[in-house]
């Protein structure tokens, strides 16, 4: 315990804003898989939906206390699972190579906005890969790509700007 802990003593907790964002990106991923696991008629889809929210929040708290201690292996970790939920995501409507083509793609640019965005940009990430099989119940893969590719470019502008504004 004395390792989550900064130098005068204190334990090191994330600010307010930071686990609001936490909770909130965890839910959003939570309601959208219920509600997928609903549509699909998949048995027990509120146990889905409480996996994908402790696994979302148990992310967010790995990624905080790892990059406290280690900035690399905590980009590693952020990238890595966002290049992995963005591939699954699309997995079912792109052949292989293109599923690991769409991971590949959005580890670089969680990469390139990460660095301006910090946790907004990985939470507009997590967002799309779980919009993407909301929007796929109703549209066919090409139109759901779209959708969920422009709502990604909006979250992603959205998160420089507002870090940005949480900056000054």
């Amino acid at each position: 315990m004395d390792k989550l802990k900064n130098l005068d003593g204190q334990l090191i907790v994330p600010d307010p804003e930071l686990i609001a964002l936490f909770l909130v990106t965890a839910a959003f991923v939570a309601a959208t898989s219920v509600f997928v696991a609903i549509r699909r008629r998949r048995p027990m889809p509120v146990a889905v939906g409480a996996a994908a929210f402790v696994g979302v929040a148990a992310y967010w708290v790995g990624l905080f206390y790892l990059s406290e201690f280690s900035a690399g292996l905590g980009t590693l970790l952020g990238l890595g699972v966002i290049g992995v939920a963005c591939g699954w995501a699309v997995k079912d409507d792109l052949t292989s190579a293109e599923a690991l083509a769409v991971g590949l793609g959005c580890t670089l640019l969680a990469t390139l906005f990460g660095f301006i965005g910090s946790y907004l940009a990985l939470a507009s990430f997590l967002v799309a890969a779980a919009s993407y099989p909301a929007v796929r119940l109703w549209w066919e893969s090409r139109r759901s790509l779209a959708a969920t590719s422009a709502g990604l470019g909006a979250l992603l502008v959205a998160s420089v700007v507002g870090f940005g504004m949480l900056r000054s």
